[in-house]
C-alpha cells in the first residue's frame, strides 16, 4: 500500500486550515479531523478474525449445483478450488463445469475478502457466460448462523438483470459450505437462481 497520497492529502489539509484560520481567526476553524497516523493505516492493511472466518473454505470442493431456470430446475456438478491470495487477505475462487450438449466448460473467477476500513465483506466475480465484471457485492457475517450475506445492485436490462442480487453463503464446517443465490426485483419480488453445496474433496 502507498502512503504518499495520505501524506499529501495530509499536507494539504493542514496548509488549507492554517490558511483559513489566519485569514478568519481562531474563533472561525473548524473541528479538528482525525488524521490517520501510519499505524492505523499499516492495522487496516493486514488480514485479521475477519479473514479467518472464510478459512473453511479453503481447499477444493466438488459443487453440486441446482440452477433455476424458465423451463425448470437444471441439475449440474463442478469443481470450485479456493485458495488465499496477496497475503491471505483475498480467497481467489476457480469455479468449474461442464454444460449439456457438448458445450464448453463454464469457467468463473471470485474473490472474496474482508474491507477492514469499512467493516464489510465484498465479493467480486467474473465467468465464460459474460463479458462484463460484477458489480462488486458487499455485506455482514453473521456468526451466530455462520452465514454471509452480500449483495450487489445489477442494472443490466440488455440481458434482464435489474434489480439486487443476493448471494447467501453458510459455512457449515471445514468439510462444506452453501451458497445460493436470488434476484429481489425493484417491486421487492425475488427469485431463486442458483444454489450449490460445496463438499470437499
Amino acid at each position: 500500500m502507498s502512503v504518499r497520497p495520505v501524506v499529501r492529502a495530509a499536507l494539504a489539509a493542514s496548509v488549507f486550515v492554517f490558511v483559513g484560520c489566519a485569514q478568519t481567526g481562531a474563533s472561525d476553524a473548524p473541528a479538528p479531523v482525525h488524521e490517520p497516523t501510519m499505524e492505523e493505516i499499516m492495522a487496516l492493511s493486514q488480514p485479521g478474525d475477519a479473514h479467518a472466518v472464510l478459512q473453511p473454505m479453503i481447499g477444493r470442493f466438488k459443487a453440486t449445483i441446482t440452477s433455476y431456470m424458465p423451463e425448470g430446475m437444471l441439475q449440474s456438478e463442478g469443481v470450485s478450488q479456493n485458495d488465499w491470495v496477496l497475503g491471505n487477505r483475498f480467497v481467489q475462487s476457480k469455479f468449474t463445469s461442464k454444460m449439456p450438449d457438448g458445450q464448453p466448460p463454464f469457467e468463473g473467477v471470485g474473490l472474496l475478502g474482508h474491507d477492514n476500513s469499512t467493516g464489510l465483506y465484498q465479493g467480486f466475480w467474473i465467468d465464460s457466460m459474460g463479458t462484463m465484471m460484477m458489480p462488486v457485492s458487499s455485506g455482514t457475517y453473521d456468526a451466530a448462523t455462520h452465514t454471509l450475506t452480500m449483495r450487489r445492485q445489477l442494472d443490466m436490462p440488455q440481458i434482464g438483470m435489474v434489480g439486487t442480487m443476493e448471494d447467501v453463503t453458510v459455512i457449515e464446517s471445514r468439510e462444506s459450505h452453501r451458497f445460493s443465490i436470488r434476484m429481489i426485483a425493484p417491486d421487492g419480488t425475488s427469485m431463486p437462481m442458483l444454489d450449490i453445496v460445496y463438499t470437499r474433496m
